[in-house]
C-alpha cells in the first residue's frame, strides 16, 4: 500500500529509512490559526501536499506538528483532508495519527478529538513496535477508508473560533462572498479578484459549515449560486432629484467589500462620483490614532465634500475586540451626528450583539443591518432577503439624506446676528422664538426628520408662521395706509386708501385656479403683478392689504429684499397649500396632483436664510 508521512521532523518515522522523501511531506508553518488553516488548505488544493496525497492510499500524521504540541495540528490538518471538497475521493483516505499519547488523554485535552472515534482513524504510538503492528495492519487489508462523508460529519463538531476576531473576519469575508456570488451584475473577473481576497473558505470552520448542509433537504441546504438564472442584480439605483452622497468605512473594505459596493451595488453613484470608501486603515493601528484620522476625515467630508450618508462597520481595529470597550463606529456616529444631525447612518456589522442594536437607537441610527453570516443555513432566496433588507435601510437613509442640508441651513440661520442685542421688544421676542432652544428652528428639523406627510404640513405651517411674523417686523400699516421699513431705514408706501372703496397699489394680486385644485374649489389669489407707480385698483382685488399676511410678506420680500417675481409666485402657491392642507385639509386640493414635498420645505428655509 502506498503510504504518506506528514511530519515536523519530529518522530523516528523521518529517519528515510521507512518512508522515502518522495512519501514525506515536512509541515512547516508558522502563523496563527486562522493562517494555519490557508496555508493548510493551499497545500491540499495546489501544493506539494496535494501532488503526495494523490499517490498515497494511506497518510500517517504526527499529532504535533508545531512546538506547541498540546495545539495538535495533526488533529486539524486531517480535519481539513476529510473536509476538502476539491480533493475527491481521497477525503475517505485511511489517517493513521502518530503520538506519544492516548485515545484518552487526547480525547480530554483536545477540542478536535471527536475525529479519532470515527471510522477510518487510526492511532499507533511514535515507536517501531506500533509500526510493526500498523504495518501487519495494513498488509492484512484491516486498514479500512471512511465509508462516507455524511457518516463523519454526524460524529464530529468543530467549534467556532474562540477569538471573536477571528470569528467576525470569517462572518464579513463569507457575507462578502456570498454576495459576490449573488450578484448578476458583476464580471467574472471582478468576482475572481473578490475570491482571492478572502480566507473564509480555507478556514476549517466554513468547511465544517459547508460539510454539514450538503445533504439537507433543498428547502433548508445552503444553495449555492452557480447558474445566472439563480442570481440577482445587487443594484441601488439613483433618484437625480435625490442629493444622496454615500460614504462607506469598514477596515476590510480591501477585501471585497470596496469593488463590490462601489463597481456593483452602489455603481450609479460611483459613476456620478457620489460615492466614496476608506481605504487607508493602517494594520495594528492603535484605536486613539485610528479615531483621530477618521474624526477630521469624516469633518471634511461632511462640511466640504457634501456627504449626507454614512454606511459604518462598527469594528474598525484590533482593539475593538477587548470586552468593556465600545467600538470605533459608535465613537464615529457621535462625531457624524455632532456635526449635523441630519446626515444618515447605516450600521452594517457583522455584530449580533443586543446592546449594539440598542446604543445605536440611543445614537439616532435607525438602520442596523446584520451582515450575513456562515452559521446561517440559508437558501438563495434567503440570501436574497437578507440582501433586500440591506437595500430597504440604505434607500431609507437616502430618502432621507436630505436631512443633512436642512440641518446645515437650520443651524445657518440658528447662528445669524438678526437682532441681536436689540432693545425692541418685539425683535426680541421673535428671535427668542425661532432660533432659541426648542424654538420654532428646532421644531421644524424634528417635524422633518420624521419624513411623515402630516409632520411636513406642520413643518411648512410652522416655516410660514416664522415668515409672517418676521414681515411684520417691517410691515408698518395704518388706517390709511400700508408702509415697508427698508434696509436703510426710510419707509417705502405698498398702498394707500382712495375714496368709493378705491386703493392706489404698487403691486396687485391676480385671481385664479391651480392647476392641483379641485373643480369645486373657489378661485383664489395666484398671481401677483408689480406695477412702475401706484395704481388704482378696487379693494376687493387686493384682499384687505391692511390685514393680509400675504400682502405684508409679498411687500417686505419684494421692497426690501428685492425677491425676484418667480420666487414671489411659488410662495403664493405655498400659500394656498399652507391655508388649504397644511392649517386645514379643506378639501380644495387635488393631492394626486400636488401636495406639500420636502422641497418646499427647503425653498421657505432659503427664504428664511436669504432675510436673516
Amino acid at each position: 500500500m502506498k503510504k504518506l508521512l506528514i511530519h515536523n521532523q519530529n518522530t523516528f518515522l523521518a529517519d528515510g529509512m521507512i518512508f522515502s522523501n518522495p512519501e514525506q511531506f515536512v509541515f512547516d508553518p508558522d502563523f496563527d490559526v486562522i493562517d494555519v488553516d490557508h496555508y493548510i488548505t493551499n497545500q491540499l488544493i495546489s501544493g506539494d501536499l496535494k501532488d503526495k496525497l494523490a499517490q498515497a492510499e494511506v497518510v500517517f500524521i504526527k499529532v504535533a506538528l508545531t512546538n506547541n504540541y498540546l495545539e495538535y495540528m495533526g488533529i486539524r490538518l486531517a480535519y481539513h483532508l476529510r473536509l476538502t471538497e476539491s480533493l475527491g475521493e481521497k477525503i475517505n483516505i485511511p489517517i493513521i495519527f502518530v503520538a506519544e499519547e492516548s485515545y484518552q488523554f487526547l480525547g480530554l485535552t483536545s477540542q478536535l478529538s471527536e475525529i479519532l472515534f470515527t471510522k477510518g482513524i487510526y492511532l499507533m504510538r511514535d515507536t517501531k513496535d506500533d509500526l510493526d503492528k500498523f504495518k501487519k495492519l495494513i498488509n492484512e487489508g484491516r486498514i479500512q477508508n471512511l465509508p462516507s462523508l455524511e457518516e463523519f460529519i454526524s460524529k464530529i463538531q468543530v467549534p467556532p473560533p474562540a477569538n471573536y476576531q477571528t470569528h467576525h473576519s470569517i462572518a464579513n469575508e463569507w457575507c462578502i462572498l456570498r454576495w459576490a456570488e449573488m450578484a448578476n451584475n458583476i464580471s467574472e473577473g471582478e468576482r475572481e479578484v473578490i475570491k482571492k481576497e478572502i480566507k473564509t473558505t480555507d478556514t476549517l470552520y466554513y468547511k465544517y459549515l459547508e460539510a454539514q448542509y450538503i445533504n439537507l433537504s433543498s428547502e433548508s441546504a445552503r444553495q449555492k449560486f452557480k447558474r445566472d438564472d439563480n442570481r440577482k442584480a445587487l443594484l441601488v439605483n439613483r433618484n437625480p432629484k435625490v442629493n444622496a452622497k454615500i460614504y462607506y468605512i469598514d477596515d476590510e473594505a480591501h477585501k471585497g467589500w470596496g469593488m463590490l459596493f462601489k463597481e456593483v451595488i452602489f455603481k450609479p453613484f460611483t459613476q456620478d462620483s457620489l460615492f466614496g470608501y476608506y481605504d487607508e486603515f493602517k494594520k495594528g493601528e492603535k484605536r486613539e490614532s485610528l479615531l483621530a484620522r477618521l474624526k477630521l476625515k469624516i469633518k471634511s467630508l461632511i462640511n466640504d465634500e457634501g456627504y449626507n450618508v454614512f454606511i459604518i462597520d462598527l469594528r474598525l481595529c484590533d482593539d475593538d475586540f477587548h470586552n468593556g470597550i465600545d467600538p470605533c463606529g459608535f465613537e464615529l456616529i457621535k462625531e457624524i451626528k455632532k456635526i449635523n444631525k441630519g446626515v444618515q447612518v447605516v450600521i452594517f456589522t457583522a455584530s449580533k450583539k443586543a446592546e449594539n442594536v440598542n446604543k445605536a437607537l440611543l445614537a439616532g441610527v435607525e438602520n442596523y443591518v446584520l451582515k450575513e453570516s456562515p452559521e446561517n443555513v440559508l437558501t438563495r432566496e434567503g440570501s436574497y432577503q437578507l440582501y433586500l433588507e440591506f437595500y430597504k435601510k440604505v434607500t431609507n437613509a437616502i430618502s432621507k439624506s436630505y436631512l443633512a442640508s436642512v440641518h446645515m441651513t437650520i443651524e445657518h440661520l440658528k447662528s445669524t446676528t438678526l437682532f441681536a442685542g436689540s432693545t425692541n421688544d418685539a425683535q426680541k421676542l421673535f428671535r427668542a422664538d425661532t432660533i432659541g432652544k426648542d424654538g420654532s428652528l428646532d421644531k421644524i428639523f424634528s417635524l422633518v426628520e420624521s419624513r411623515n406627510d402630516s409632520f411636513i404640513n406642520y413643518s411648512v405651517l410652522t416655516a410660514f408662521s416664522t415668515l409672517e411674523k418676521f414681515a411684520s417686523l417691517y410691515f408698518l400699516p395704518t388706517s390709511a395706509s400700508g408702509k415697508i421699513e427698508k434696509s436703510d431705514t426710510s419707509l417705502f408706501t405698498v398702498y394707500t386708501e382712495a375714496p368709493n372703496q378705491k386703493i392706489n397699489t404698487i403691486f396687485h394680486f391676480i385671481r385664479g385656479r391651480f392647476s392641483f385644485q379641485k373643480s369645486t374649489a373657489n378661485e383664489t389669489i395666484n398671481d401677483v403683478v408689480f406695477q412702475a407707480g401706484h395704481e388704482l385698483h378696487s379693494k376687493n382685488d387686493f384682499e384687505g392689504p391692511d390685514k393680509s399676511s400675504l400682502t405684508k410678506i409679498i411687500s417686505v420680500l419684494k421692497y426690501r429684499y428685492y425677491f425676484d417675481d418667480i420666487r414671489l409666485t411659488k410662495l403664493i402657491e405655498l400659500r394656498y397649500l399652507r391655508s388649504n392642507l397644511a392649517a386645514h385639509n379643506t378639501g380644495n386640493v387635488d393631492e394626486s396632483k400636488r401636495k406639500i414635498e420636502i422641497e418646499d420645505m427647503s425653498f421657505l428655509l432659503d427664504i428664511l436664510k436669504d432675510v436673516f
